[in-house]
């Protein structure tokens, strides 16, 4: 028995088992085919799975804390919008902050409320002189009692 191959041993030849594969191959050649194509497509789905998932994958973002903080650039430039009399966003805007910020800003520190006040009042008195002395050099529409209609 040592001598023997595979084939002699279980009382089939090589050709005939050759024979017996190319006829399964031969028979079943659309099924095989249809194999092929089937694993190709998914080949290429999960590719294309893959790509989409790439494209729809998020990437973090880095986190920034804007600080705020009531330096003196910061407060001219709250001085300067307040005493023209801009009020809330607008002045925050004029000022170069974001709305947002400037609330906190407000909120964290007095001195920006302050400032904003204090220049309101400062515009106002200016505007309010002004109108005294048109009206005290006879102008009649500068009447500073006189409420507007």
């Amino acid at each position: 028995m040592r001598g023997r191959g595979r084939a002699e041993r279980s009382g089939h030849s090589v050709t005939e088992r050759s024979q017996t594969i190319f006829y399964f191959l031969k028979t079943n050649r659309q099924v095989i085919l249809d194999s092929w194509r089937l694993i190709e497509k998914c080949f290429i789905i999960s590719a294309r799975i893959y790509a989409a998932i790439q494209l729809m994958s998020f990437y973090s973002l880095p986190l920034v804390i804007n600080e705020v903080r009531a330096t003196e650039a910061v407060l001219n430039r709250i001085y300067d919008a307040a005493k023209l009399g801009l009020k809330g966003d607008n002045l925050a805007l004029a000022a170069g902050l974001l709305p947002k910020a400037y609330r906190q800003l407000c909120e964290l520190d007095p001195i920006a409320e302050m400032a904003e006040q204090k220049d309101r009042a400062e515009g106002e008195m200016t505007a309010f002189r002004k109108l005294h002395q048109a009206a005290a050099e006879g102008d009649a529409k500068a009447n500073p009692n006189k409420k507007a209609r």
